[in-house]
């Protein structure tokens, strides 16, 4: 089985409560989910992801419902 998700997912008790977040952030893995299924693009979520990405070395990000 392909562990490539691992790069990118982790999940830490400390770090929202142990939920699968963005490696990283603090964007849980189930509000990309949720917010795809709501019919937003990825385009749309990939942009606030590299956000986060871009800012993880000093401040921690979180992209609230």
């Amino acid at each position: 089985m392909n562990k490539l998700w691992q790069e990118y997912i982790s999940s830490d008790s400390k770090v929202m409560y142990g939920k699968p977040v963005i490696r990283g952030t603090r964007i849980p893995v189930d509000l990309i989910v949720e917010k795809l299924r709501s019919g937003e693009k990825p385009q749309q979520i990939f942009f606030f992801l590299i956000q986060a990405l871009v800012r993880r070395p000093s401040t921690p990000v979180f992209i609230g419902r």
